[in-house]
C-alpha cells in the first residue's frame, strides 16, 4: 500500500464493515474520519497492506501480520466478482 492508497483503502473498509455488520451499533456510528485513525495506528503500524485495484481504483486490500492474515476486505460493489481472487495469489 503506497500513502496515495490510504484513503480508498480506508474507504474499502469503512462502506464494507457498515454493510457486513448492521447488527454492530458502533459500526454504525463509525465515521469515515474516525475510521480513517484507527486504520492509521492498528491496521497500517502493524500490518503489511496489499491492495487489490481495478480500472476503478482500489477495491479492496489484504493486510497481514507476520505469517496470520488479519483483514481481507472487498469494497460492496466488487463483492462476488471475483475482485479478492488476486489477494489469494499474493505471496
Amino acid at each position: 500500500m503506497t500513502d496515495e492508497d490510504l484513503e480508498a483503502v480506508v474507504r474499502v473498509w469503512h462502506s464494507s464493515g457498515q454493510r457486513a455488520y448492521p447488527f454492530i451499533d458502533l459500526w454504525q456510528r463509525f465515521t469515515f474520519d474516525e475510521a480513517r485513525t484507527v486504520f492509521r495506528t492498528v491496521v497500517a503500524s502493524t500490518c503489511e497492506v496489499w491492495v487489490a485495484a481495478t480500472a476503478d481504483g482500489v477495491v479492496g486490500y489484504l493486510a497481514i501480520r507476520a505469517t496470520y492474515l488479519g483483514r481481507l476486505y472487498v469494497a460492496p460493489d466488487h463483492q462476488r466478482r471475483g475482485s479478492a481472487e488476486p489477494c489469494s495469489r499474493m505471496p
